[in-house]
Order: C-alpha cells, then sequence, then structure tokens
C-alpha cells in the first residue's frame, strides 16, 4: 500500500511500480470528478465508480480506463437513470432509462442514442413498440395511446408515414396510407356507426368529403292524402359531386307541422293546451311538433292486424279539412341515424322532380277511417332507416296518415264554431256544421328540410 502525492492531484491506494494497481481512490485536479475503484498499470480497470460534484455518478465496469461493459449511470439535474451496456463511455448496446419526468425506453442502443428495437413508455401512458433510428421513431411499430387508440404500421421521422392501421377505442378503424401523421392517399374508414368510406384521403379528410344530403325532385312536392311517395336522397360534396366512396351511412326520415302558438281567447284552447307537446327546432326560424310518418308496407300490416270497431256516434269535436295545407304547414325531416347529437345542415337542395308511386292496396285505406276509429287505432310504425350505398339511398312508399281529432294539438290555428277559416292563421279550414264527416283531406304540398351529421 502506497500513498503518491503530487500538485493538483491526489491518489490514495495500492500500487505497483511507482503506478496506480490495485484498489484506490482518485480525485482529479478540477475537483469535479472523483474515481473510486479498481487499477491496473495506471489506468481505471475492472468495477469502480465515478461520481461528480453534481451528485451524479457512474457505477460499473471499466476497461483501460475508459467506461465499457455494464454499468449504471444516474444524472443529478434530469434525474433520468440507466442501467445496461456502455462502449467507450456511451450507451451502447441493450439498456433500461427511466426518465425523471416518468416514462421509460428499454432496447437498443448506439452511441447514447435510442438505435434499433425498443419499447418507449411515455409519462402520459402512452406506448410505443417498434424501431427506432438516432432517437426517433422511425421504421415499423405499433403504438397505443393514452385513449386506447392503436396504431400499427410505418413511421418516418417520429410520425406515421407509409401504410398504416389505427383502431380506435370507439371501435372506428381506418386502414391505409399516411404521410405527416395524418391520412392522406389510399385507405379505408369503417366508422363506428357502420358508416364505410374507401377512397382518398388527404390530411385526414376525405377527398370526397360529404358536405349535403341532398333531396332529388321539386323543393316542394304535391302529394294526394292517402297516397304513397318516394323519397330519393344522394350524399354529395360541396361541390355537387355524389360521394360514391361512402357506403352504410344509416338515414332516418321523419314529418312534422308547423307550430303555432294558440291564443288564449280562441276556442278549444284549454284542449289544446292540455295536449300540447314539445316543440322540435329547426334550422328554419320556426318550430314543428311531430307527425306521423310510416312505410306504406309497415302499415299495410300492422292494419290487417287491427279490427275496427263501428262507429256509433257524431263527431263532437270539429274536424279538420287539410284540402288548404301549405309548405308552410308540414316539414318532413331527414336526418343521419348516428351516435351523438345531430348536428343542424343546409336545407335541401332541389333536383328532378319526383313521381309519386302507385298507392298500394289494403284492406282498410287509412284514408277511408274515421276520426273515432283513427283516433282508437293504434299508432303508425315509423319508417325503417335506410342505409346509404354509394352516396344514394330511398325512402320507398311513405305514407302520411289523414288528421284526426286527436291532432289538434299539432294544427294550432284559430277556431271558432260556426265561424269560417280564419284569414290569419294557417289557412285551415274548419267544419263544425257538417257533423259525421271523416278528417280527411289532402296534402296540397309541403317543404323538406335535412338535418346533417358527419
Amino acid at each position: 500500500m502506497a500513498s503518491v502525492s503530487t500538485k493538483g492531484l491526489r491518489y490514495v491506494g495500492e500500487t505497483r511500480n511507482q503506478t496506480r494497481h490495485g484498489y484506490g481512490v482518485y480525485k482529479y485536479s478540477n475537483k469535479f470528478f472523483t474515481y473510486e475503484g479498481e487499477w491496473k498499470e495506471g489506468k481505471k480497470h475492472g468495477h469502480g465508480k465515478l461520481l461528480m460534484s453534481d451528485g451524479s455518478f457512474y457505477e460499473g465496469e471499466f476497461i483501460n480506463g475508459e467506461i465499457e461493459g455494464h454499468g449504471y449511470r444516474k444524472w443529478a439535474t434530469t434525474r433520468n437513470t440507466y442501467s445496461g451496456q456502455f462502449y467507450n463511455g456511451e450507451l451502447h448496446g441493450h439498456g433500461v432509462m427511466t426518465y425523471g419526468p416518468g416514462g421509460s425506453y428499454e432496447g437498443e442502443w448506439q452511441h447514447n442514442r435510442r438505435q434499433g428495437h425498443g419499447v418507449l413508455k411515455l409519462s402520459d401512458g402512452t406506448h410505443y413498440e417498434g424501431s427506432f433510428h438516432n432517437n426517433i421513431r422511425h421504421g415499423e411499430g405499433s403504438q397505443t395511446y393514452v385513449n386506447n387508440d392503436r396504431y400499427i404500421g410505418d413511421w418516418i421521422m417520429d410520425r406515421r408515414q407509409g401504410s398504416g392501421e389505427l383502431r380506435c377505442h370507439d371501435g372506428t378503424i381506418y386502414d391505409g396510407q399516411w404521410r405527416n401523421d395524418m391520412y392522406n392517399g389510399q385507405g379505408t374508414m369503417i366508422h363506428c356507426s357502420g358508416m364505410v368510406y374507401e377512397g382518398m384521403w388527404i390530411n385526414n379528410k376525405p377527398a370526397q368529403e360529404a358536405a349535403e344530403i341532398v333531396i332529388l325532385g321539386e323543393q316542394v312536392i304535391e302529394l294526394q292524402q292517402g297516397q304513397p311517395f318516394t323519397i330519393e336522397v344522394e350524399i354529395r360534396t360541396a361541390e355537387g359531386e355524389v360521394v360514391d366512396c361512402e357506403q352504410n351511412r344509416r338515414l332516418r326520415i321523419s314529418a312534422g307541422f308547423k307550430h303555432y302558438l294558440p291564443n288564449q281567447g280562441m276556442p278549444l284552447f284549454d284542449l289544446i293546451e292540455e295536449m300540447e307537446e314539445t316543440p322540435i327546432p329547426t334550422p328554419y326560424g320556426y318550430d314543428i311538433v311531430a307527425y306521423p310518418l310510416t312505410d306504406y308496407e309497415n302499415l299495410k300490416e300492422k292494419l290487417s292486424e287491427f279490427v275496427l270497431k263501428p262507429s256509433t256516434a257524431a263527431t263532437d269535436a270539429l274536424t279538420v279539412v287539410t284540402d288548404a295545407m301549405t309548405a308552410d304547414n308540414v316539414s318532413v325531416t331527414l336526418e343521419e341515424d348516428g351516435e351523438g347529437e345531430a348536428d343542424l345542415g343546409p336545407e335541401v337542395a332541389p333536383s328532378a322532380e319526383v313521381p309519386p308511386s302507385t298507392a298500394a292496396e289494403t284492406t282498410v285505406a287509412p284514408s277511408e277511417m274515421t276520426g273515432e276509429e283513427i283516433s282508437e287505432s293504434p299508432l303508425p310504425p315509423p319508417v325503417d332507416n335506410r342505409i346509404v350505398e354509394k352516396g344514394k339511398a330511398e325512402f320507398l312508399n311513405l305514407y302520411l296518415p289523414g288528421v284526426s281529432p286527436v291532432y289538434l294539438p299539432y294544427v294550432m290555428a284559430e277556431f271558432d264554431k260556426g265561424r269560417k277559416k280564419s284569414k290569419a292563421v294557417n289557412k285551415m279550414m274548419t267544419s263544425s256544421e257538417h257533423e259525421g264527416e271523416t278528417p280527411t283531406g289532402r296534402f296540397r304540398s309541403f317543404k323538406l328540410s335535412s338535418f346533417l351529421q358527419f
């Protein structure tokens, strides 16, 4: 055992032939480094610990004066720690880095950088496993995000680029091309609602992006009450092109009367007030209240099971004759049947005229039913949802049942027994002196409107 001291440095430990050899402690002249461990022929060699004055240190293997082999390194300022292989003082080989703020990396290293295959866990819960190059994600890899979305595919310069599949936590799947971390190129999205889009994508958006649901035909359609009719719709872009890349969007159709508040001084005010439903807002500056709209085939099936009761009493309530209903009174509403709340969309664009379809035969025609029979009959079944195919859908054999006294709250007009119709409200007609007359008539026209959600 020997002690050698020179100006600016100090070594206490074993020596051989006047050189550090064996175990010893060496303090460097800059006072920042201190080495404690094994020596061989004047060089750090074997197991040792290199301490720094800021609290950082390395403990592990040394070969010929260099940090090399397996060791443990801690950085005081960042609180990062590394356990693994070293070469020439650098992180090199397989190792585990635990980051002070949270997260870790386990995998291959080259020259202090992540290189090769590895697993990166971030502090927010994001998990990546795959290829690294020059410290960043590059090559093939999979990443699971904090919301449980999962991407499997290509990475270039730390971004999703190339071919890959994204499976979202809500069930939505995108499989296709990526560029700059976004959908770009040919790809297929299967939305959680069942809607499918297969085609080109540009910066996360379909090249053919749906902008409106267009009802083909005139905006105001003349219809005979009690006669089936058909509505055809197309999903179009803002430029008017049919979105033929889209499949399986579900559409729902409904109808309603324009809602008017009753005047307190009018007859039947109390009855109307009791029966009134909550109005439904529209994007056209007025509210509506629901009116039954049904599929004619479904209605035939329902009516075939219903046994009418003969009407023996005269109609005491006012009979509503809808012969003069106008486009301001009746609305048909289209909306997408998807999850979440529907956004209000643009007004329907007109196209070619839609010819009314031929009325189907039924055991008891709804237009022949009296007010009492209608009021006692079951509600008509709603229209089944339609599925869009290549950007198009068709509602066949729609049917608007006749108005009965039960639907007085939907009419909201000023009626007065023995008086002619009011010029101020709805252009409605009543006939209280014709007792026993059935509440039938026809819709001369109605306005079509659309609610959209994308």
